[in-house]
């Protein structure tokens, strides 16, 4: 009776399925593969009479391990620009790798846009305008 029902064709084919899937899914988590988060942008260094208007994310594509990527938390990433390296008035800035701390197994492969452009004024010749 068991082994009437272990040697059905049906019996087979549902256990080779089950184990070629699993085989797929342990293989494909350690596939390289690439995927877009949306990444915020933080300036610091910053003085309290700065005012920053630009843009408030960018889009980066990231390169690795399907696993790696799956738990890489975006929400946890920012974009860091030192504000101290600025003055009044409008930037064109060029976003690098060293802005976003990434860990050695995602590989940052673009920004977009790979240039910001951001105007720093001051609140003090803002309230007297």
């Amino acid at each position: 009776m068991i082994k009437g029902i272990l040697l059905h064709h049906n019996f087979i084919k549902i256990v080779s399925c089950i184990i070629g899937y699993s085989l797929w899914a342990f293989i494909a988590q350690y596939q390289t593969t690439t995927m877009q988060y949306s990444i915020p942008i933080c300036f610091y260094q910053t003085n309290e009479e700065q005012i920053i208007t630009g843009p408030e994310f960018v889009t980066c594509l990231l390169g690795g391990k399907r696993k790696n990527l799956y738990s890489f938390n975006a929400e946890n990433s920012i974009i860091h620009i030192d504000a101290s390296l600025y003055k009044e008035g409008t930037y064109a800035i060029p976003l690098s790798k060293e802005d976003l701390f990434l860990p050695n197994n995602l590989q940052l492969l673009t920004f977009k846009p790979a240039t910001i452009k951001v105007t720093i004024g001051n609140k003090n010749h803002e309230s007297s305008t």
